[in-house]
């Protein structure tokens, strides 16, 4: 039986090369860090918990630009119906939207936070209830529904880390302020207007959009209060758009489950050896993918089959081994002892017994 095609995920991540790699490879948006390498770009769509179809794109692909040909590719490959399609905040441009909705597909997306008026609107809006994690609907237009989600908890970490943030670069822009201006009464080459500046704005940087940098015969900077209320006011929410029927806590639930396709991408990278790629031409390279997406495969379905992680399953079969005799220059091959825990792995899996023995022919 197949895997559930009702709800598929799909997600992008990135893997680097050493050395100049072949024509796919290209520079482009790191999800490694590692901007100095050039890369490639992998989209996978999962569903039921396993990878269904992975596709390869140059290393300077854009996300939004990858969704289109995802989407064909599953219609044309498994004929689904009624999909609810989920994916990221990155993915979401209204050429995607109108695919997915020509294709006849649902669909589930994060909005981005700070960009487009109506989500910047809806992400201000207020989430009723006393529960730590709870979502209403805050929003609809023809067939698209806007599910806003609070987490309490998160909340009152991104309004403390707001804050320290705040205070953090209040206190540093200070200190530049003062090296400044003793730089311009003492013996040494003074500080620049330019330099100055320059060393704000690495202070400031992951907080730019809550501080107004200027000058004025010394360095001087604001606070953006419109700015600052806003990052207070959506601390701790996100919004999804969806198409689907799901009520807001479904919505909200099965958004949560494309975090599978991220441990995915963890278990690729770093179990799998998807990266770095040595190889030098492209047929090369999607064959590497391939290998790793399939042994991917291989392991939620160990994980399926048996109810238990690939980890314990893997610590317990190799310890399944087989010594070799060798009897008046025939050599016997003769397995260890198969342990009931063994034994009920191989049969969840539907893999033969192994013999005892097994004569060398």
């Amino acid at each position: 039986m197949g895997p559930n095609l009702d709800l598929v995920f799909y997600d992008l991540t990135s893997t680097y090369f050493e050395g100049e790699g072949p024509d796919l490879a290209d520079f482009g948006y790191s999800r490694d860090g590692r901007s100095d390498k050039v890369q490639i770009v992998l989209g996978v769509v999962m569903a039921d918990g396993i990878p269904i179809a992975h596709e390869v794109w140059p290393g300077n692909t854009t996300d939004r630009s990858t969704l289109e040909e995802a989407v064909k590719d599953l219609k044309r490959r498994f004929d689904i119906r009624n999909v609810v399609f989920v994916a990221d905040r990155g993915l979401i441009s209204s050429d995607n939207l109108e695919e997915l909705k020509k294709e006849g597909f649902d669909y589930i997306l994060a909005t981005e936070r700070r960009k487009g008026n109506l989500a910047k609107k809806l992400l201000m809006e207020d989430v009723p209830g006393e529960e730590r994690i709870r979502t209403t609907e805050v929003h609809s237009e023809d067939d698209k529904r806007y599910i806003l989600c609070l987490n309490e908890e998160r909340r009152e970490k991104d309004l403390k880390r707001l804050k320290e943030g705040r205070d953090k670069c209040d206190k540093e822009l200070w200190k530049l302020r003062d090296r400044f201006e003793e730089s311009q009464e003492g013996r040494g080459r003074p500080m620049t207007e330019k330099g100055a500046l320059k060393r704000a704005e690495k202070i400031i940087r992951g907080y730019k959009r809550i501080f107004d940098l200027g000058f004025n015969e010394t360095l001087t900077w604001g606070l953006k209060k419109e700015a600052w209320e806003y990052e207070r006011a959506i601390a701790g929410k996100f919004l999804l758009a969806t198409t689907s029927d799901l009520d807001p806590s479904k919505t909200v639930e099965k958004y949560k489950e494309l975090k599978d396709v991220e441990r995915a991408f963890d278990e690729l990278k770093n179990m799998l050896n998807l990266r770095p790629v040595y190889h030098s031409t492209d047929v090369e390279v999607k064959g590497h993918v391939f290998v790793c997406i399939l042994a991917l495969l291989l392991r939620r379905l160990m994980e399926k089959e048996t109810g238990e992680s690939f980890e314990s399953v893997f610590e317990e079969l190799k310890e399944l081994k087989v010594n070799v005799i060798d009897l008046e220059g025939e050599k016997i091959f003769q397995r260890n002892r198969l342990t009931s825990t063994r034994e009920d792995l191989l049969e969840s899996l539907k893999v033969k017994r192994p013999p005892k023995i097994l004569v060398n022919p």
